[in-house]
């Protein structure tokens, strides 16, 4: 191999993969077989993945107990979950003063995108 060659970067040993086992309203519980998402992380759940969940409790080695923070509308026994490996997130600092932002960061309040940074 050359010394200026690059190597493609490695497959994680453990695939962050998981599946739904229960919907409850807001309360969801994956099975992670081989990896265990730590608490207050990001899950995605659903076929598109447009379910996100954050983890609140560990039930068993390889169940986690999350608290859906969009709809579940449609999220089914059986539907994959990604382990996104990271917390939420949202901007800081003195531009975030006096605008409005969901949980997610975005802004709701019809003005000017925020930039990105803390």
């Amino acid at each position: 191999m050359s010394p200026l060659a690059v190597a493609s970067p490695a497959r994680p040993a453990i695939e962050p993969r998981g599946v739904v086992i229960a919907v409850r309203g807001s309360v969801v519980d994956a099975r992670f077989p081989r990896h265990l998402p730590a608490l207050r992380q990001q899950l995605h759940a659903g076929r598109d993945r447009s379910v996100v969940i954050e983890v609140s409790d560990h039930l068993a080695a390889d169940t986690v107990r999350g608290i859906a923070l969009t709809p579940t509308q449609g999220l089914a026994r059986g539907d994959p979950v990604q382990d996104c490996s990271g917390s939420l997130t949202v901007p800081v600092g003195p531009e975030l003063l006096g605008r409005m932002i969901n949980v997610f960061g975005q802004t709701i309040d019809e003005g000017p995108a925020l930039a990105d940074g803390e």
